[in-house]
């Protein structure tokens, strides 16, 4: 079986290519419903559903939904919201835009199976990107001439969101092709009323050509307006400037906002220029284009390099705070300010004799007169001693005071000596 890129041939080659590499990561994903295809050899035809199965073999899906960017004026880096494309694959003539079946499909009821399988495929899309926290104003899907005209709007909705138990209605915008302004306008109004009664918003595309008839969008309960490429060469003639600017100011003036077709992202005096008339947003000349696994693989890398961005942060923080073994401080034998300094004092060997004597003896005021040099009296309190404790050498065993309570009061008053017996004289 030869690979699909082999068999891509005539239309869309190029872009079949290119985009077929972007959703060559899909996990599998399968259409929501085996529609009957169409390809183009010698008119609107079937296509056989062997011809499915063997796409969903080769892992193609024959239709898939393609993402569009839409920026914002005041930052033209910011992407605010998709509009959407089916892509037909086809084995025959490979990936198709809609600008390459859109004119063919559109004359047959085969455009309303597309839009039916874009509905549906949208609202499960949607559901996963806001699950993955992509948060983006709209995203919005073609309803071709044909399902406005047949088809009960508010009614068909309301079927595909019950279905679908889709909750996000707000982030859905029908985008209504230029032809549709030429409609009888009771019947466009009635299907604009009923996309508003089931809570989507409704735009319309292609405003502004030549001989368009903007008197009549005032008629009409629209909530936006895509601007034909035309308006956006204007802005950049100086002249025509002046014709472009008071269009978008009607447009305004009617509650309608505008999203400006083909201006580029590095032309930052004309978004300047419609951000002061109050645009909402504008698509580039040549905007980048993503399937929903491309945008999901994103936000999960986008999110995981922010997780890791914040994990680093964190370790270096927790680093600082709680030194590792290699930036440890060294210690160091350099003593605090305040703590005492230890000195090496060697261990004395004689640490009885050489211990303090502890005694109870208040200090003596006269120590030389109490002090008995070369007297021969003996070492000890002499018994005769009216006051041994007073009298007593340092160092000795007093006994006890048998009568405690004739202690003088105060410890720091002299002792008055009183002897009794009389010394013998120094020889």
């Amino acid at each position: 079986m030869k690979t699909c890129d082999a068999k891509l041939k005539g239309l869309g080659q190029n872009r079949g290519s290119q985009l077929h590499e972007k959703g060559s990561e899909k996990k599998n994903r399968k259409p929501a419903c085996k529609l009957a295809i169409f390809y183009f050899s010698g008119g609107v035809k079937s296509m056989h559903e062997a011809q499915i199965e063997q796409m969903l073999a080769m892992n193609i899906t024959p239709l898939e939904l393609f993402y569009t960017e839409v920026r914002d004026v005041i930052s033209t880096a910011r992407t605010k919201a998709y509009k959407t494309e089916v892509l037909v694959r086809s084995v025959s003539l490979g990936d198709l835009n809609a600008s390459q079946y859109q004119p063919t499909a559109n004359r047959s009821n085969q455009c309303i199976a597309v839009a039916m399988w874009a509905l549906t495929q949208i609202c499960r899309e949607i559901t996963e990107l806001v699950a993955a926290e992509q948060d983006m104003d709209w995203y919005s899907i073609h309803i071709p001439l044909k399902f406005i005209e047949k088809a009960d709007m508010e009614a068909t909705l309301r079927t595909v969101f019950e279905a679908e138990e889709f909750k996000y209605r707000d982030k859905l915008m029908l985008e209504f092709p230029p032809e549709a302004i030429y409609l009888d306008t009771e019947v466009l109004k009635a299907a604009i009323n009923g996309a508003k009664n089931a809570g989507v918003r409704c735009m319309l595309t292609g405003v502004g050509s030549e001989n368009y008839p903007v008197i009549r969008l005032a008629s009409l309960p629209l909530d936006m307006v895509q601007t034909h490429e035309s308006v956006a060469q204007s802005f950049r003639d100086e002249e025509e400037a002046v014709n472009a600017a008071a269009l978008v100011t009607y447009l305004r003036s009617i509650s309608l906002k505008v999203l400006v077709t083909g201006i580029g992202a590095d032309e930052d005096a004309i978004a300047a220029g419609l951000e002061r008339l109050g645009c909402s947003g504008m698509i580039t000349p040549t905007p980048a284009t993503y399937n929903v696994q491309y945008m999901l693989d994103e936000i999960a890398r986008e999110r995981g390099d922010l997780l890791a961005e914040t994990m680093q942060a964190y370790k270096e923080e927790a680093d600082i705070e709680t030194p590792t073994e290699e930036n440890a401080p060294v210690e160091t034998d350099v003593p605090e300010e305040n703590a005492p300094v230890e000195t090496d004092v060697p261990e004395d060997p004689n640490p009885e004799e050489n211990a303090p004597v502890e005694t109870d003896v208040s200090e003596d005021p006269n120590p030389e007169e109490n002090t008995s040099v070369g007297t021969g009296v003996p070492d000890g309190p002499n018994p005769e001693d009216p006051n041994p404790e007073e009298n007593a050498p340092v160092g000795t065993d007093v006994p006890e005071d048998p009568n405690p309570e004739q202690t003088p009061a105060d410890d720091d008053a002299p002792a008055e000596i009183v002897l009794t017996k009389e010394l013998p004289p120094l020889v």
